[in-house]
């Protein structure tokens, strides 16, 4: 039996591959305890490089043992640009603003690629990833429609949302298949 990875925090359930790590690129970073410790091995909290949570979510969903990927907090960062940003040019009023005119461009341009990645993943493995938005705009969905494909991006508010929305896939999967449908 897998488990649910998420990309900030994981439970050993069993023994884990060790070379885990180095194939998501993140040698060094890992810390793999022993049988039935916590884990914490994809913590990308401070990550500043977009390609390091798509290429850990994809390592992840390769793995045998793991069922299902919950990101947390790779999307939802736009509420904290529009303050960074009248502070920057509150402290200095000469930054080149149109510097700062691209953070949200290119911000709202890498959640986007990153959903559309996400779902093409889950057509690709055959397992759900959901998502927990680190914080909630305007513009947040939680379910959003990516062209061409049938399946969508998720994100939830909370982790628990996340969850007990995952658990109820698990409960609706067993059911179909003492159904036998």
């Amino acid at each position: 039996m897998g488990m649910t990875v998420t990309l900030d925090r994981m439970v050993h359930t069993t023994a884990v591959h060790h070379d885990l790590d180095r194939s998501i690129g993140l040698e060094g970073c890992c810390a793999f305890g022993g049988e039935g410790k916590d884990l914490n091995p994809i913590d990308l909290v401070a990550e500043m490089n977009p390609q390091v949570a798509m290429t850990a979510t994809e390592e992840l969903l390769k793995w045998d043992r793991c069922d299902a990927v919950i990101h947390l907090g790779i999307l939802g960062r736009m509420i904290f640009i529009g303050p960074l940003i009248r502070s920057v040019l509150a402290a200095d009023p000469t930054m080149n603003r149109a510097l700062l005119d691209e953070i949200p461009l290119q911000l709202r341009q890498f959640e986007t690629e990153y959903m559309r990645f996400i779902v093409k993943l889950m057509e690709k493995y055959g397992k759900p990833v959901l998502g927990v938005s680190l914080m909630a705009d305007e513009q947040t969905r939680t379910v959003m429609e990516i062209e061409g494909s049938p399946y969508k991006s998720v994100s939830f508010l909370t982790p628990e949302r996340t969850v007990k929305a995952l658990a109820k896939m698990v409960r609706y999967q067993r059911w179909l298949q003492r159904e036998n449908v």
